[in-house]
């Protein structure tokens, strides 16, 4: 065989060489994503390493909250309360005793003096009030005939009064009780015979007395510093249907809407938050919208990059994880400024470009924060932002509360009923008032 023959006879085992090389490659990207979904498989998702619900967990798995050195319950010196004894008693019953049960003496007219007191509190028997108004009429001297008028909220020849209409928007939205369990209590408890039908309708009238305040927060949420936003899915007469948040310190404002995305946002934020930084997920349409700036739930970041870290044992995430870690702590040290935050945004960088070859997807992962890397310190820089979306998930935690008793809600109308009703509610309670006391004043309020 000539040399000529050899170096091609060379060139083509090298070519198949290379072909072997490549395949190989793939082979083994291919094993590594096959490897990467066997376990997804096996352990799961939940709550704790990605953004799936607590109520779909089958498995306990560990927290992201480490064990502190407190014990649970109330810490040593931890002052108690106890039901306290009344200093005007709304009615006091005396025992005495009539006769010596020594030597059987008469005790009747003996003076007394007091040993003891103990006292009971109780509900006294709940009836309805049945209020009557007539109108009267005056027959002037020039024979004119001058009638009484009724007050405006007095439509019908008989209705339920506005203590009626706060206590059913309390028990439905508050306490997430069904109509059927509210129309019971109502007549166990107080006496008043009402039908879910009737129920359905003061919760109509209710909202709508409340449309005045629940615009009020909307307006109020444009002027916030930081604004909190996320979304739920729900279902309305068997489809689905979103429910979307946005919520600061002092305001919660919630609707219902057939779209997850920046149609439902738009309809009600048509401009966005310019003066605000949005506190959200990665959802795409939450990272649309227009904002002075916006900011990533860490929470969420981190529960992905757990299950990255202790499923996959990828070596980067853990890396990504300890420096979310460390930036947490430098927040609960009360440390802020550009100073700070640039540090970090360094860390990150040196971090994102380093050249690895990652599974699918912790890739999908790393591109995600590359894309929104701005957006992951903004916490560092004043601490009124917080560095989670928990405020928001607590705003519309309530609705999957209320589908789990009731189901569903029968109508769109209901679900709008429900969302207008809970952003009150949430309202009222982040700035320390009275619940029910803040639905009866609204209860009472006569629209024009």
């Amino acid at each position: 065989m000539g040399k000529q023959d050899l170096f091609l006879k060379i060139e083509k085992m090298l070519i198949v060489v290379e072909k072997q090389a490549e395949e190989i490659h793939q082979l083994k990207q291919e094993i590594t994503t096959l490897k990467e979904e066997i376990i997804v498989l096996r352990k799961g998702k939940n709550s704790t390493n990605s953004s799936k619900p607590p109520s779909t967990d089958f498995n306990t798995k560990k927290s992201l909250r480490k064990s502190g050195e407190k014990k649970s319950g109330g810490q040593p010196g931890h002052e108690g309360h106890t039901l306290e004894i009344s200093s005007s008693p709304d009615q006091i019953i005396k025992h005495e005793a009539c006769f010596c049960r020594n030597c059987g003496n008469d005790l009747e007219k003996t003076a007394s003096r007091l040993l003891e007191k103990r006292q009971i509190v109780d509900l006294p028997p709940c009836i309805p009030i049945y209020s009557e108004h007539q109108v009267f009429v005056k027959q002037c001297s020039c024979g004119h005939d001058n009638e009484g008028n009724f007050p405006e909220y007095l439509k019908a020849s008989i209705q339920y009064g506005s203590s009626i209409e706060s206590i059913v928007a309390y028990l439905s939205v508050r306490q997430y009780m069904s109509y059927n369990r509210i129309a019971q209590y109502l007549r166990h408890v107080y006496n008043l015979p009402i039908s879910e039908g009737t129920i359905a309708n003061m919760l109509i009238r209710f909202a709508s007395k409340a449309t005045l305040a629940y615009q009020k927060i909307k307006t109020n949420l444009l002027g916030s510093a930081v604004v909190g936003s996320d979304e739920t899915g729900a279902k309305v007469n068997g489809s689905k249907a979103w429910i979307h948040t946005w919520q600061d310190k002092s305001n919660t404002y919630i609707i219902c809407n057939p779209s997850r995305g920046s149609k439902a946002i738009e309809s009600e934020f048509p401009n966005g938050f310019p003066k605000s930084i949005l506190v959200s997920d990665a959802w795409p349409a939450q990272l649309k919208t227009p904002a002075k700036g916006h900011q990533l739930c860490l929470a969420h970041l981190q529960r992905e990059l757990k299950h990255f870290t202790e499923d996959l044992k990828n070596l980067w995430s853990e890396k990504i994880y300890a420096l979310f870690k460390e930036s947490l702590k430098v927040q609960r040290n009360n440390q802020y400024g550009l100073e700070i935050t640039n540090s970090f945004q360094e860390k990150l960088h040196t971090l994102l470009s380093e050249d690895i070859v990652l599974p699918d997807k912790i890739n999908a992962f790393r591109k995600r924060l590359i894309k929104n890397k701005d957006s992951l310190f903004k916490f560092l820089m004043d601490p009124q932002i917080p560095s989670d979306n928990n405020g928001s998930e607590r705003a519309i935690r309530n609705i999957k509360v209320k589908q789990k008793i009731s189901g569903q809600f029968k109508s769109l109308q209901g679900a709008n009923c429900f969302v207008i009703i809970r952003s009150i509610i949430d309202t009222i309670i982040k700035r320390g008032l009275d619940v029910f006391e803040g639905l009866k004043q609204i209860a009472k309020f006569c629209p024009e």
